[in-house]
């Protein structure tokens, strides 16, 4: 019997100590785990950080250029973070959905949000030379362009400061006083068309005039008063404006387009705008693309003016289409927000971490106007990011690369002529990142699984080893 008890103290003993060893164990691998967490927090902050630090203390991503003197010499300057709103506007045109250039990252996926706060503008004095006429002028001064211009019904609503019509106030006053100007202003060797849209002619508007030489007084003033005639009217077909534009321009040698808006395209669609801006790319016409006013559609005039190699600009009242100079104001600058890089990352089991990280920032507005703000940057780690990053590496150098993959779900590339998307399948939707690589690429898809991967490039296709 006491040699019976011993046995069974001895096996308690035993079970306790194995016990005691695997509490130990497990605290020992939860260190260590967390210890590989918190160094792979401390690397993705790092790497959020340092995106941030290139793009606003970089001229060639956001950062305002200025130039300066020193002993009579002219130097180029960049403020840290001063941010120019002339590159946000275009980072949020042209890498609205996928990494800028500048500030490309081969393992991890990126977005970027720019915001400024509310500020009270008292007794600020405008520039002599200021608004988006000002902007314009100098990119088509000189050339044959053709001037696509919303008359829609909403141009009769109110728009800003004017006197230059009946119809005080409105936008299509402020319209009649954004084409006087070029009118005026343009040098003698350009020549201007223009093609109104609305209503009244439906899907076939008609050319008001065309191409005209600015070589006189009397040449400036006729133009000037057919311009006078516009009349707000109605629906807005603006994709057959700008087809008719392109029409015009591409037989007659115009050089440039000019685009301006206040509303959303809402007839004789399709085409939309930009089927007919991916139609007409070939031609190498820029479209300069203007929203006038809160209604006008951004995102198609942003659209448009990417793929044309054009310019968009943005004006909510008359006076920032056109400004007076030396007026004094009381205002409101109202937040503005700018956003840029993929618009998706993995998910569930795909992703590994994200992290997000938001400095201070100033936006420069004009010489006058520099506006407080924030810049924030959410980091993504995952399946998608990783295998998107080897492809356009492997593309964008040249090089050839292997490397080890798993992937938690279904991952497949969709590709087009204009674009090309990698996509991972989860539970039943798509989530996909674009890739900057212009090659073919050589590429079906996988189930979810381990692979070891290879690329290899030859001449202008990007071949996916498996």
């Amino acid at each position: 019997m006491k040699g019976q008890m011993s046995l069974l103290v001895k096996g308690i003993y035993l079970i306790l100590v194995l016990i005691t060893i695997a509490i130990v164990i497990n605290r020992i691998t939860s260190l260590q785990l967390t210890s590989a967490q918190q160094e792979r927090a401390l690397r993705q902050r790092a790497k959020a950080d340092s995106l941030l630090q290139t793009l606003a203390g970089n001229v060639n991503c956001l950062a305002y250029e200025e130039k300066g003197n020193l002993e009579s010499k002219v130097l180029e300057l960049s403020s840290h973070r001063l941010l120019d709103k002339k590159k946000l506007d275009d980072f949020s045109s042209q890498f609205s959905d996928i990494q800028p250039s500048c500030a490309r990252d081969f393992s991890s996926g990126y977005r970027v949000k720019v915001e400024t706060f509310l500020v009270n503008v008292s007794s600020v004095e405008s520039s002599a030379k200021g608004g988006v006429f000002w902007d314009i002028l100098p990119l088509i001064n000189g050339k044959k362009v053709v001037f696509v211009l919303d008359v829609s019904g909403s141009m009769a609503d109110p728009g800003g400061k004017c006197d230059v019509d009946v119809r005080k106030n409105t936008k299509i006053c402020c319209l009649k006083l954004f084409m006087y100007g070029f009118i005026d202003e343009m040098s003698e060797d350009s020549e201007i068309a223009v093609f109104p849209f609305g209503d009244q002619n439906r899907c076939n508007p008609q050319l008001l005039f065309p191409f005209t030489k600015l070589d006189g007084a009397s040449t400036r003033e006729d133009l000037k008063n057919r311009i006078s005639v516009l009349s707000p009217y109605d629906g807005t077909p603006m994709s057959s404006g700008l087809q008719k534009g392109f029409e015009y321009a591409l037989a007659n040698g115009g050089e440039a387009i000019v685009l301006l808006t206040d509303g959303q395209e809402n007839m004789c669609i399709p085409p939309t705008s930009v089927d007919v801006a991916n139609n007409y790319k070939y031609t190498g016409i820029p479209v300069y693309t203007v929203a006038y006013g809160s209604e006008a559609d951004v995102r198609i005039l942003q659209e448009v003016a990417s793929i044309t190699g054009g310019m968009f600009f943005d004006a909510r009242t008359c006076e920032e289409l056109v400004s007076k100079p030396k007026e004094k104001v009381e205002a409101i600058i109202p937040p503005m927000v700018w956003e840029f890089g993929d618009l998706e990352f993995s998910e569930r089991e795909a992703l590994r971490s994200t992290i997000s990280v938001s400095i201070p920032i100033d936006v420069f507005v004009d010489e006058s106007t520099r506006i407080p703000g924030k810049m924030s940057i959410t980091l993504a780690d995952g399946d998608l990011e990783e295998f998107r990053g080897f492809l356009d590496k492997s593309c964008l150098t040249g090089k050839d690369f292997q490397d080890s993959f798993s992937f938690h779900y279904p991952i497949s590339l969709e590709q087009t002529t204009s674009e090309k998307k990698l996509c991972l399948e989860i539970s039943g939707k798509k989530v996909c990142q674009k890739l900057a690589c212009s090659k073919t690429i050589d590429f079906s898809s996988l189930t979810p699984g381990s692979y070891r991967i290879y690329s290899k490039n030859e001449d202008n296709v990007l071949k996916v080893i498996v």
